[in-house]
């Protein structure tokens, strides 16, 4: 536990730093390690190059730490060669190598950062949604101890929904966690697209997003026989509808459609809703929402799952045509893939 504190003042303390102060202390550091080594001569400083290197690309990013590397290695190619009487190319050998060490060491770091601040938004959005819902539960449980005559029946039944989509967000969380770790099993069976289109209409009719809302089949849908994934694909297409439902004033239908394209099934879904125009270019990134902070697992899972069934998705906006989103996924899915 105490290793743990340590590690996340670290962490915040190096989040703190402003980029101005940043770069400056990494400067320094590469100053100092190039004025050590040039007066010790033949003692190695270089294992703490590497200091200034994650400094810069931890706080400021990879291309920052790219930079530094170079001025790093740099750096100690002219410490090597500032006292040789003769050129020899065996400096600029040793540079090239170290240079490689030092790119490669500010990938892996920038490759870690992105994996901890993807891990931590997901903690965050997860841990907000599943309070909201926990909180209802609780809403409703002090109801019921608070006033014994009132509608229990009622009450049962929104207790249940609660409970349900406390499931449904531990579920999205799992699924896209083991997702983007690849490790996300896939059972492949045939499916028919009109079916699913059916018994997505048919759950989320009664789902509290639904309520003074219509949700519709498109006259145009078409029937296609393919093989994928049907539990993946229901959470796709039920997040899909949801996002639809919420967006959509009250009294207006969202519609659910299906058919053949490029040798594959597209499944959309439209409201007569707007995506902000500042929020169209995050729209499939962890926090994209309309709905408060800290929301936006939606549309991100449905980028993420899709992808992960070598699907792709996408969507259309405008005030004339409303919203729609879709979701491409091949006629089969590969015999090569995930298992």
């Amino acid at each position: 536990m105490g290793n743990e504190t340590g590690m996340a003042t670290r962490r915040s303390f190096l989040e703190n730093l402003s980029a101005p102060v940043t770069i400056a202390s990494a400067l320094l550091l590469v100053l100092l390690l190039s004025f050590l080594d040039l007066v010790t001569g033949k003692l190695s400083f270089s294992v703490f190059y590497l200091a200034p290197i994650f400094l810069a690309t931890w706080r400021l990013g990879r291309w920052p730490g790219f930079a530094f590397s170079l001025l790093s290695a740099t750096a100690w190619f002219f410490v090597e060669t500032i006292e040789d009487e003769f050129f020899s190319l065996i400096p600029l050998w040793n540079t090239l190598v170290r240079l490689a060490f030092f790119l490669l060491t500010t990938y892996l770091i920038s490759e870690l950062k992105i994996a901890e601040q993807r891990r931590r938004s997901l903690e965050r959005i997860f841990y907000h949604d599943i309070l909201n819902v926990a909180g209802s539960i609780r809403g409703f449980a002090e109801l019921l101890q608070s006033h014994p005559e009132t509608d229990k029946k009622e009450i049962y039944h929104w207790l249940q929904i609660a409970a349900e989509q406390s499931i449904d967000q531990i579920e999205t969380q799992r699924a896209l966690a083991a997702a983007e770790h690849n490790e996300l099993p896939v059972e492949s069976t045939p499916l028919d697209s009109m079916e699913i289109v059916r018994q997505t209409i048919q759950f989320y009719r009664y789902h509290p997003a639904g309520k003074n809302r219509q949700l519709l089949m498109a006259s145009e849908a078409e029937n296609v026989s393919f093989t994928s994934d049907q539990v993946l694909i229901d959470r796709i297409l039920g997040n899909m509808v949801k996002n639809a439902l919420e967006a959509s004033p009250a009294g207006k239908p969202v519609t659910i459609g299906c058919g053949p394209a490029n040798g594959g099934v597209e499944f959309s879904v439209h409201n007569t809703g707007v995506i902000p125009r500042g929020m169209r270019d995050k729209i499939f990134t962890k926090s994209a929402t309309t709905k408060g902070t800290g929301r936006g697992l939606g549309t991100y899972s449905i980028h993420v799952l899709s992808n992960y069934l070598k699907g792709m998705a996408s969507f259309s906006t405008s005030e004339e045509e409303g919203t729609t989103f879709r979701v491409w996924f091949p006629g089969e899915y590969p015999k090569n893939g995930r298992s």
